[in-house]
């Protein structure tokens, strides 16, 4: 039995498919396609949507009178899409950080393309302090051999000329001696360290090798000499030798003997006025001149042993 709707104005029963009450004459609401009232609004029909129980539902155009129902793979093809899309922006974004942070805080090594043996290019790690590596390279001197230390040293004290032979490298606290060449001029050089003075000695064969005359058995041999003392001043020894500017001239008178292995004892030491004395009559008042005088007598065999073992020419 079929169970019609009620009028909601008087209460009449309608007749189906009625559009007014036959009783009071008030539209009747429309129904849904089951017969039923929708529950959630109005049906928009010629719009081509529906707002059926709180969801949206599309009709085709062509169907305007009838409320049609959405398909499932309407929906998922929907969620699909809205999912891929997003996965893309969340990629993208991703990308973009790790790109920023990589350009700006990753330390990265520098490459290079380079030639190999058989003609090909291959890429090769560049250094990041290549060029620092290379500049210290440069900045770090050979270490200087004895003869260029002499000349770095007597330089320095003034001393001109080309050092070509030296003790440098069996100094002791005292000192030690060079030859030097300046021109045509050749010169011993004595560099006394612990007074910090420089002599200087007129070259001669004879002087240097003087040692070859051997005192005899308890005896003492004499050797004679000049010996310049640069920037001197005037003091006890001050009328010992001759003066030229701030340089003093001493003459030398010293009695020597020879040890076991040709090494030096140094002896008296004597000296006179003027620059070729008739007399030694004088004693050297000045430590220093004697600390001087005697590193010359001493140090001697080491510098003939430096000139023969590197053949050194000299006049």
């Amino acid at each position: 039995m079929y169970m019609g709707k009620f009028c909601e104005q008087c209460g009449s029963q309608l007749k189906p498919g009625a559009a007014f009450c036959e009783a009071c004459g008030a539209r009747v609401k429309s129904f849904s396609a089951n017969g039923n009232m929708g529950s959630g609004g109005t049906s928009n029909v010629s719009g081509g949507t529906s707002n059926v129980s709180g969801g949206t539902t599309k009709v085709s155009a062509g169907n305007t009178g009838r409320i049609g129902t959405v398909a499932a793979s309407d929906v998922t093809s929907k969620g699909k899409s809205s999912g891929v899309v997003a996965g893309i922006v969340l990629l993208l974004a991703l990308f973009g950080g790790g790109w920023y942070y990589y350009q700006n805080y990753m330390e990265v090594t520098p490459t290079a393309t380079v030639m190999d043996e058989a003609g090909s290019t291959k890429s090769a790690e560049v250094s990041d302090n290549k060029d620092k590596v290379q500049s210290d390279k440069q900045a770090v001197k050979p270490e200087e051999t004895p003869l260029e230390k002499a000349q770095t040293q007597l330089s320095a004290k003034g001393v001109k000329g080309t050092v070509i032979a030296s003790t440098i490298e069996k100094r002791n606290n005292s000192g030690y001696l060079s030859i030097v060449k300046n021109g045509e001029q050749y010169s011993i050089i004595t560099y006394d360290l612990r007074n910090q003075r420089i002599g200087q000695t007129a070259f001669d064969k004879r002087l240097l090798y003087f040692t070859n005359k051997r005192p005899k058995a308890g005896d003492s041999e004499v050797v004679i000499f000049d010996i310049t003392i640069f920037d001197d001043v005037h003091d006890a020894d001050d009328k010992s030798g001759v003066w030229n500017g701030n340089n003093h001239l001493l003459p030398v008178y010293a009695f020597y003997k020879l040890d076991a292995d040709d090494n030096v004892i140094p002896g008296m030491l004597n000296t006179g006025s003027g620059a070729k004395p008739s007399h030694f009559h004088s004693y050297f008042n000045e430590q220093r001149n004697v600390d001087t005088i005697n590193l010359f007598l001493t140090d001697i065999k080491n510098l003939q042993e430096n000139v023969n073992e590197n053949q050194v020419a000299l006049p």
